[in-house]
């Protein structure tokens, strides 16, 4: 019989873990688990190359089965061999044209940010993407202003997350996102319910209702499926860079200058320093090519170039290479588990400061 030769579509790329592998469809978002026996199958150009004698009757039935799954998934497509140069592979370059992509805020009570000042230091560093987050509560009224200050800059996306207030109707929300369009989304935490209201005019906007209590910057860092970026964007960066502290800057609470709100380290203040003076101290950028490959454990899972990487917290305060201690994954075993019940992690969970948080 005749050798049949499958390929892998150039958006759809296969990434070896542990125990297990993963292909990830770029293109529709979308990532499959498979085994380590599929992923060995294919050779260096992302064929499956299947010739009948050289497998048994059994082991022939099991990659039929393997290759029904791929089709029907659409990650791969039939090939002749005299066809396989034409077919490129995915480049991986990865570039963005600014000094910084996104940038967090942190607001407290009585802040006295100057939010015009603000905007033109995120316009200087050619940030266009910002997440602010409140602490305390805000009300809608509130926000319309910060948003008035925004409403003819050339920002791209807002992002909101505010404290749940029962006394402020959805509707207030609601009509916030539909009069200002650089608003992408507004999550209120500590809600009543979970649910998601998507804005009928804006698709890729909307408000979500977290029932989960946000206390302050130190519940950012968890790994979760949920949270997985699967695009080509985030994969090619993931393969050069830092996949969370790439390319951002944030203000925390006290107005400190820093890669993360939840980091120690800062370069100055915004009451006496700008964004673009920060981001050219020594240091800042650091930790912007620090990758999941070189990172203890995640080099070795399967989602390591879906997923953020946080090193605001890691297993071991003293390597800067060490594990998220947030994840509770284990690629060794396939595993899922509460991070904060991980006896491994309890140190850390000390040393940062966690155990108010791991038991809220």
């Amino acid at each position: 019989m005749n050798t049949i030769m499958f390929k892998l579509f150039a958006s759809c790329v296969k990434v070896k873990g542990a125990c297990r592998s993963a292909i990830y469809d770029l293109q529709n978002s979308q990532y499959y688990l498979i085994p380590n026996t599929l992923f060995s199958l294919f050779n260096e150009e992302d064929v499956l190359e299947i010739n009948p004698n050289d497998f048994t009757e059994e082991q022939l039935q099991v990659i039929n089965e393997y290759v029904s799954f791929l089709i029907d998934k659409n990650l791969i497509f039939k090939i002749e061999e005299a066809e396989l140069p034409l077919f490129p592979k995915l480049d991986t370059e990865w570039d963005y044209p600014s000094i910084i992509s996104n940038a967090i805020i942190d607001i407290k009570e009585n802040s006295t940010l100057d939010w015009e000042i603000l905007l033109q230091q995120l316009i200087e560093v050619k940030c266009y993407n910002i997440q602010i987050r409140f602490f305390t509560n805000v009300d809608s009224k509130k926000i319309q202003e910060i948003c008035d200050v925004f409403k003819n800059s050339i920002l791209y996306s807002i992002e909101f997350l505010l404290p749940y207030n029962a006394n402020d109707p959805i509707q207030n929300w609601e009509t916030l996102v539909e009069n200002n369009l650089r608003v992408r989304s507004i999550i209120l935490y500590g809600a009543d319910r979970t649910e998601t209201i998507n804005n009928k005019n804006k698709g890729f906007s909307g408000i979500y209702l977290l029932q989960e209590v946000i206390h302050s910057e130190s519940h950012c860092g968890i790994i979760l499926p949920d949270y997985f970026s699967t695009n080509i964007s985030s994969y090619t960066e993931s393969l050069q860079f830092n996949s969370c502290l790439n390319r951002k800057i944030s203000v925390d609470a006290d107005g400190n200058i820093k890669n993360c709100p939840s980091m120690k380290q800062a370069f100055g203040n915004i009451q006496d320093t700008t964004l673009l003076e920060a981001t050219e101290k020594q240091g800042f950028k650091k930790l912007w090519n620090i990758t999941k490959d070189q990172i203890h454990v995640c080099k070795d899972c399967e989602f390591r170039h879906i997923c953020t990487d946080c090193r605001a917290y890691v297993e071991d305060p003293e390597d800067i290479h060490s594990k998220p201690l947030k994840c509770g994954y284990n690629p060794y075993t396939g595993e899922w588990q509460a991070w904060a019940d991980i006896p491994t992690k309890q140190v850390a969970i000390q040393h940062y400061e966690l155990a108010v948080l791991t038991n809220s």
